[in-house]
């Protein structure tokens, strides 16, 4: 039984028939053997536009709602541009790779202008399956081959080219690509290429070497860089590519996939226990991990992933919470006086100091941890990257929710008071770093204690309540119903996040 087709998204068919609409002349240009792929968003769409419409162009961009996005250096070209679209039925992304230019050569480099934007536009044909224009077989069949001849430099052919060889072939007549030969190429090089296609030769790779010369030689004044500078700048970003992979799986830095222009978004998913913060975090970058540059970070202070001297006062505060609070001494004489309520004694037990100083660098940590993560997250913000908190610092209410741990009190040591007063200063410049959209995930209190079991109901009862009161005065504040199937919550995410990008 053959695979089904893929189905194409209403965002993707609507762009093509908005650029009809607006008279501009555009055709998807490329790789047209997996066009209802692209349509689908599985892959994506190479569409050549006219670029003395640029401006037209991208107004009906952004008026579907594409977002214009940055690709790292290393995979930038001139006259290409990168533009993600968002289907509201499905949740999906389309990328489309807006060409104003045509350009081939090495992956990393593209040194070779192909100075045929006006034939391709001028022969473009209506799919049969789609109805969205694309280039000429005839003429795609030609431009292939002289891709190949670049982008292979002797090497075996790919896969991907031999399955557009074979798609084409079974699609063109011979005479119109002999036709689009000559009207593209010198005739001596029309004959050399046309010899190839006749001949099925199209994977010789001596064959390709030589009708690269030829190409190279015939199109020099369309070069962008050197033979030389791309044979050299090839192998580099190739390597840059690799080293910024691993730094993102080793470090969480390198930069991976497309930023948004001209900055990029913070975005905190909030929520009681129970109603499904780190996985619907974690599943909405994984969603914009596609193409863009995305990632999660943990703000909480729990048992998440948090640092080593967190962690290493965290034990050594366990520790101490097994030890009494003063030794036992004498019981004191009947004429005593007991000290007055809520006095300040005027020795601190030596335990009790311990405890103090313990909590009061551990609560410390943790809010300088989380000012770290934060300061960081604002970079990549600001670099165009987005990120996704699971959780927020608050100072709304201390002592829970994400809020200051050390309380502050005149019945208070001198010491707490001291560790309290530097941690309030700590959130209150963190609120001062406010997330640009605030994701509130509610969910009625008995929906929480059935996920989360093991958990106090009145902690939850109360964290629910918290969830609603919470403010952030400086944000976009949404709030969205988690007690859901989690499918139906995520794609509601998903149209909140691409609304506020």
């Amino acid at each position: 039984m053959s695979a089904a087709l893929p189905t194409p998204l209403a965002i993707a068919l609507r762009l093509f028939a908005a650029l009809d609409a607006a008279g501009v002349r555009h055709c998807h240009w490329k790789s047209n053997e997996h066009l209802l792929a692209g349509l689908a968003g599985d892959t994506d769409l190479d569409l050549l536009v006219d670029p003395e419409r640029s401006a037209d162009v991208d107004a009906v961009l952004l008026a579907l709602g594409f977002r214009r996005f940055q690709s790292p250096p290393r995979l930038t070209f001139p006259g290409v541009f990168d533009w993600l679209g968002f289907d509201d039925d499905t949740g999906r992304l389309v990328h489309v790779h807006l060409h104003h230019r045509l350009l081939t050569g090495r992956r990393f480099v593209k040194e070779q202008g192909l100075p045929w934007v006006g034939a391709v536009l001028d022969a473009r044909v209506r799919d049969p399956a789609t109805g969205v224009y694309v280039t000429h077989p005839a003429l795609e069949l030609v431009v292939l081959l002289v891709r190949a001849a670049f982008k292979t430099r002797g090497d075996a052919l790919p896969a991907p080219l031999v399955r557009e060889f074979d798609w084409l072939y079974a699609r063109v007549d011979f005479r119109d690509v002999e036709v689009w030969a000559h009207q593209i190429l010198s005739p001596a090089d029309a004959g050399f290429a046309l010899d190839l296609l006749l001949t099925r030769r199209h994977a010789d790779r001596d064959a390709l070497r030589e009708l690269h010369r030829r190409v190279w030689a015939a199109l020099a004044d369309h070069r962008l860089v050197s033979g030389g500078a791309a044979a050299t700048r090839g192998p580099l970003r190739a390597a840059e590519q690799t080293a910024a992979r691993v730094t993102r799986k080793v470090t969480g830095a390198g930069r991976v996939g497309k930023r948004l222009v001209p900055t990029g978004r913070l975005v905190a998913v909030i929520g009681c226990d129970g109603a499904g913060k780190s996985t619907v975090a974690a599943e909405l970058a994984r969603w914009l991990a596609w193409k863009i540059d995305a990632r999660t970070v943990y703000l909480g202070v729990g048992e998440g992933r948090v640092g080593l001297r967190v962690r290493a006062l965290r034990r050594l505060a366990r520790a101490a919470e097994k030890q009494p609070t003063e030794p036992p001494g004498p019981p004191r004489p009947a004429t005593q006086a007991a000290p007055r309520p809520g006095s300040m004694p005027t020795r601190l037990p030596f335990p009790q100091l311990l405890r103090d100083v313990g909590s009061g660098l551990l609560n410390n940590a943790m809010a300088d941890e989380r000012m770290a993560k934060l300061r960081e997250a604002q970079a990549f913000r600001a670099a165009g990257g987005i990120l996704l908190t699971d959780r927020f610092p608050q100072t709304q209410f201390p002592g829970i929710y994400d809020g200051p741990r050390t309380t502050r009190s005149d019945h208070e040591s001198v010491v707490r008071r001291a560790f309290a007063a530097r941690e309030a200063r700590l959130y209150e410049t963190m609120a001062d770093l406010a997330p640009d959209l605030v994701i509130k995930l509610h969910v009625p209190v008995e929906v929480a204690v059935a996920r989360k079991p093991g958990h106090n109901r009145g902690a939850i009862q109360r964290k629910c309540d918290l969830t609603v009161a919470l403010e952030f005065p400086r944000s976009v504040v949404v709030d969205v119903d988690a007690a859901r199937p989690l499918d139906e919550v995520l794609l509601d995410c998903k149209r909140i996040l691409w609304r506020h990008l």
